[in-house]
């Protein structure tokens, strides 16, 4: 959380491809500014586990 709150406080985008599905929740539960997915999709779309959930996407 540290780590993301000075990203937020320098204006880093925190992107979101490739960590896990726990990881993808606690920053989009507490990150100030927007994320990104930068070459994700949505599970829904295309199964893989490396997509992104549809319950982390809503």
């Amino acid at each position: 959380q540290t780590v993301l709150e000075e990203m937020n406080r320098l204006g880093m985008i925190v992107d979101l491809a490739h960590v896990s599905v726990e990881t993808m929740k606690v920053v989009l539960n507490h990150s100030k500014a927007p994320v990104i997915f930068s070459h994700s999709s949505a599970y829904a779309l295309c199964s893989s586990r490396r997509h992104v959930p549809d319950d982390v996407l809503r």
